[in-house]
C-alpha cells in the first residue's frame, strides 16, 4: 500500500492550490487551528518533538526553533503569534519533499497498525482497517 506520485500531487493541490498559489509563509486558517506551514502541517496540533523530527531536514536551525515554539498553540493563541512569524519562509521544494517523506512514514505506520490489528483481532480486522485508514 503506497501512495502514488499522483496521490501526493492531489494532496498538494488540495492543501495549497499548487505552486502558483502556495504561500511560502506561515498562515493561520482560523478557528481551532494552529499556525500552518508547508502543505497543511498544523503546528498547533503537533508536539515539539514531532515538529523537530519532521522539519529539521528541511529548514535551518533558527527557523526550526521558532516552529517548535509554535507547537501546541491553537486558536487565538496561534492568531496572536502569526504576525511575529509571518516573515519565515518554507520553500516550495522543502514543502513538497517534506510531504513525500511524511506520506511514506504515514504509509509505513498504517501498514504496521494494520498488521497488528489483523493478527490480534482477525474477526473485526476489516472494519478496524477502515477506521485506521481514516484516522491516519
Amino acid at each position: 500500500m503506497n501512495l502514488s506520485p499522483r496521490g501526493i500531487a492531489k494532496i498538494i493541490d488540495w492543501e495549497t492550490g499548487g505552486e502558483r498559489y502556495y504561500d511560502r509563509h506561515p498562515e493561520w486558517p482560523g478557528e481551532a487551528s494552529g499556525i500552518t506551514i508547508g502543505v497543511g502541517w498544523d503546528l498547533g496540533h503537533t508536539h515539539a518533538g514531532e515538529t523537530t523530527r519532521a522539519w529539521s531536514p528541511h529548514v535551518d536551525k533558527a527557523t526550526l526553533e521558532i516552529l517548535v515554539a509554535l507547537s501546541g498553540h491553537r486558536g487565538e493563541a496561534a492568531q496572536v503569534r502569526l504576525p511575529h512569524v509571518r516573515h519565515l519562509v518554507i520553500p516550495w521544494a522543502a514543502a513538497q519533499t517534506f510531504l513525500q517523506v511524511h506520506c511514506m512514514y504515514s504509509t509505513m505506520l498504517t501498514q504496521n497498525c494494520l498488521a497488528v490489528v489483523s493478527t490480534t483481532i482477525p474477526q473485526h480486522s476489516h472494519s478496524l482497517k477502515e477506521v485506521l485508514l481514516v484516522l491516519l
